[in-house]
C-alpha cells in the first residue's frame, strides 16, 4: 500500500464520520431526508471503497467476483447521491419558486420514487455492460470501471454528470430568487416584532386597537406561516446551492479525464487520480455546509 493510498483512505474514513453524524442528526430531528439518504449514500460509497484494506490494497489478488461488485457498487451508489442532490434542489426551487411543494412531490414520494428508479435504469445495462466486456479491473485504490474506457462514460463520469446539470439551473434559479427577494426577509422580521409589540403593550401607538380576535389571529398565523416559508428557505437554500455547486464541480473534474482518454483513446490510469481525491472530500464538503448549522448543533444537546 502506497503513501497516496493509505492519505487518501484516511480522507475517506473522515468524510464517513463526518457524513454519519449529519445523518443520524437529520434522523434525530426528522428533517432534510433527502439529504439523510444523500449522506448514507455516500457513506455505503465509502465503506465499499474502504472494503480493499482488507487486500492491503493490492485488488489484483482479490477475487474477481469483489472486484466486479465494488466497482458496479460504485457507480450505483453515485446514482443514488446524484439523484439525491438534485431532488434536494428541486425541493428547494420550488418553495420557493410556488412559496409551496408541487403537488407530486409534497409528501416527498415523488422523490423518493426517483431516488429508487434512476440507479435501476441506468444500473441495469451498466451491469450487462461491464458484465459483457469486462470492463471492471483493479487499480490502486478500487476497482473500478476502465477498460473500455468509454463504459465510464455511463457511469458517474457521465450520466451524473448530465444529471447535475438541471441541479445547477435550480441552485442558480433559486439564488437568484432569493437574493431579489431579500428585502422581505427583512421586512417580516421588522413586522413580526412590530406584531408582538401591538399584542404585548395593546395601549402601544403601534397596537392595532381596532383589529378583531379574529382578524389578528389570522394575520398573525399568516406572518408565522410566511416568515417560517422564507427564513428556512434562505438558510437550505444558501446550503443547496454551495452544495449543488460542490457535487457538480466534483463531476466536472471526474469527467474531464474520462472524456480526454475517451477522446485520444488512452486507457485510466491505475494510479490514484484527482477524481479518487475528488470524491474523497465529498463527506468533508457536506460536513462544512451542514454540520455548523443551527438545526444539527442543536441535534444533540
Amino acid at each position: 500500500m502506497g503513501l497516496s493510498v493509505m492519505i487518501i483512505n484516511i480522507v475517506y474514513l473522515i468524510s464517513f464520520i463526518c457524513s454519519i453524524y449529519i445523518a443520524l442528526s437529520l434522523l434525530k430531528l426528522r428533517k432534510n431526508p433527502l439529504i439523510g439518504i444523500y449522506c448514507c449514500a455516500y457513506c455505503l460509497l465509502c465503506c465499499n471503497i474502504l472494503s480493499g484494506v482488507i487486500f492491503k490494497n493490492d485488488l489484483s489478488s482479490a477475487p474477481k467476483a469483489f472486484c466486479f461488485f465494488q466497482g458496479y457498487m460504485v457507480q450505483f451508489i453515485c446514482y443514488i447521491t446524484s439523484m439525491s442532490a438534485i431532488c434536494f434542489s428541486h425541493e428547494i426551487y420550488s418553495l420557493l419558486m410556488n412559496h409551496k411543494h408541487s403537488t407530486f412531490f409534497e409528501s416527498k414520494k415523488g422523490y423518493y420514487l426517483l431516488i429508487i428508479l434512476y440507479p435501476l435504469i441506468m444500473g441495469i445495462p451498466l451491469f450487462i455492460i461491464c458484465f459483457k466486456t469486462d470492463a471492471i479491473i483493479p487499480r490502486e485504490l478500487k476497482c473500478d470501471v476502465a477498460n473500455p474506457i468509454w463504459v465510464r462514460l455511463l457511469g458517474y463520469s457521465g450520466a451524473n454528470f448530465i444529471l447535475s446539470i438541471p441541479g445547477m439551473y435550480f441552485s442558480a434559479r433559486s439564488a437568484y430568487i432569493l437574493y431579489k427577494h431579500l428585502d422581505r426577509f427583512k421586512d417580516f422580521s421588522l413586522n413580526e416584532d412590530t406584531s408582538q409589540s401591538s399584542q404585548t403593550f395593546p395601549n402601544s401607538p403601534n397596537s392595532q386597537i381596532t383589529q378583531s380576535p379574529i382578524s389578528r389571529q389570522f394575520s398573525q398565523t399568516k406572518n408565522n406561516l410566511d416568515q417560517k416559508r422564507y427564513s428556512l428557505t434562505k438558510e437550505a437554500v444558501i446550503r443547496m446551492s454551495i452544495l449543488s455547486s460542490s457535487i457538480i464541480l466534483i463531476h466536472c473534474l471526474g469527467s474531464i479525464g474520462t472524456i480526454i482518454s475517451v477522446l485520444t483513446h488512452e486507457s485510466l490510469s491505475k494510479k490514484v487520480n484527482l477524481n479518487d481525491w475528488a470524491g474523497s472530500v465529498i463527506g468533508i464538503c457536506t460536513f462544512l455546509i451542514f454540520g455548523f448549522s443551527k438545526e444539527i448543533r442543536n441535534a444533540w444537546h
